[in-house]
């Protein structure tokens, strides 16, 4: 059997890594990577010993703007997907299925054979709750959607490709399947249109610790971590600092030591926190919890809505949210936290 994962995030190698490591270690796995990260040398060679079949392009985060500049960046990548995908998949899993460069390479797959499984892959927490209800570009309007589907379905030749059962990632018709972590939880339209798959906590744990080394790292036992989101993505910053701010205190009172884990491409901080000792911000959180496993009874992992909570947990640790307390209100959010077993503070 053959199988094409087609990625664009750490998140997204983890379980590909899982999963070509795990139920399909006997099959040849390939891998299509568009980098939406920094991605690392020594990370860039694991990824490339792990997979039979390996290739590397630029992803969205690659600073291309202009209409013209992503239009040849497409045509380039598209040059380099057509000479690549010269062989039949038995699967193909994908995320980020609304970028040209993906359905692209779905066309070809689907172009190569009518056999192939098509299978979207968990993009983190979108399956189990959206993180903000905006919508905003070219899907926001009526027209300008109908624009989109022209160009891409008819101009740049992806076909029924192109075609939903519904809006969002993952909405392509394409996918019957979808492999995830949590199945218990999984939201609608995802659950009752898609079949779901089960990744599991050895597959998770396969590929994480296949990716990444152990840090090194100097935390006492019976800490407190918080990873932080992106402050930006809070929607009422204010709110999250206060709860912060208090928790912090009341920690340090009680002689509890704290650390704090900024996402990976924060540019800012509150100067309230300035006293509060800091995770280096490079290491993603899933080689925390990793560099820290020996340690999971005694580290309790804090957040509000952030993806590692959810990794977090599937890697056995204790894990609490704030989000009660951001001033948010998010239904689907919540349940899924408590069917995982986060625990959110009232």
């Amino acid at each position: 059997m053959r199988n094409l994962f087609i990625c664009h995030t750490q998140a997204h190698l983890i379980l590909a890594t899982g999963l070509s490591l795990g139920r399909f270690k006997n099959d040849e796995n390939c891998l299509i990577l568009f980098k939406d990260f920094d991605l690392k040398h020594n990370l860039e060679h694991r990824v490339q010993r792990l997979f039979d079949n390996c290739l590397i392009l630029k992803g969205n985060s690659s600073g291309t703007k202009s209409l013209m500049s992503r239009i040849k960046w497409h045509v380039d990548d598209n040059r380099v997907l057509r000479k690549s995908i010269v062989k039949p998949y038995d699967r193909v899993f994908a995320v980020c299925d609304w970028t040209p460069p993906v359905q692209y390479c779905l066309k070809r797959c689907l172009d190569l054979s009518d056999k192939t499984e098509f299978i979207w892959l968990e993009d983190g927490i979108l399956a189990y709750f959206q993180n903000i209800e905006t919508r905003s570009g070219s899907e926001r309007y009526a027209f300008t959607k109908y624009l989109r589907k022209m160009f891409f379905k008819h101009l740049c030749g992806i076909g029924s490709v192109y075609d939903r059962d519904f809006n969002g990632m993952g909405g392509l018709k394409l996918f019957k399947q979808i492999y995830c972590l949590y199945p218990e939880a999984v939201r609608e339209p995802y659950c009752s249109k898609r079949k779901l798959v089960s990744i599991t906590n050895e597959e998770y744990f396969l590929g994480v610790s296949n990716l990444y080394d152990t840090q090194r790292l100097d935390i006492v036992s019976n800490s407190v971590i918080l990873i932080l989101d992106k402050l930006d993505s809070y929607l009422f910053p204010e709110k999250v600092k206060d709860v912060v701010i208090r928790l912090k205190d009341d920690l340090a009172a009680k002689e509890i030591n704290l650390y704090c884990k900024l996402h990976p491409r924060e540019d800012q901080m509150w100067a309230e926190l300035n006293d509060c000792e800091f995770l280096e911000r490079s290491i993603g959180a899933e080689s925390l919890y990793l560099s820290l496993s020996q340690m999971g009874d005694s580290i309790n992992v804090l957040g509000v809505k952030s993806a590692g909570l959810m990794s977090a947990k599937k890697m056995g640790f204790s894990v609490t949210s704030l989000f009660y307390h951001s001033g948010e209100q998010n239904d689907d959010l919540v349940q899924f936290f408590e069917k995982i077993g986060i625990r959110l503070v009232k």
